[in-house]
């Protein structure tokens, strides 16, 4: 068999390189579309999660216009009971993840 000249190897290597690529880009893909679906699914259930909730509140199923107009106006409305709803929602967040400080220590706000 006779040698294969320095042009015909490196066309082989970047043939390999390239395909190398290929199933890199394709594995990226891959991940980004799992990630997507885990992060749908997560966005799902908490919707969920938050419509019994406002059904349970409300007495009653949760009909198209019913209980959503009276939501988005109360979420609209907070200016004006001074942000009840949004002041508690971040300190039960904080309570939750305390904040980390530049040397990476946990820093706890209780």
């Amino acid at each position: 068999m006779p040698r294969k000249s320095k042009e015909e190897k490196l066309a082989e290597m970047l043939k390999e390189i390239d395909e190398k690529k290929k199933e890199a880009k394709k594995l990226n893909r891959e991940i980004k579309i799992e990630q997507n679906k885990k992060e749908r699914k997560e966005r799902n259930h908490r919707l969920i999660q938050i419509g019994a909730i406002c059904e349970e509140v409300y007495g009653s199923a949760i009909t198209e216009g019913s209980m959503q107009n009276a939501l988005r106006q109360f979420l609209k409305d907070q200016d004006a009971r001074g942000n009840y709803y949004s002041s508690k929602l971040n300190a039960a967040k904080e309570k939750a993840a305390p904040e980390v400080s530049a040397d990476g220590a946990a820093e706890n706000n209780q």
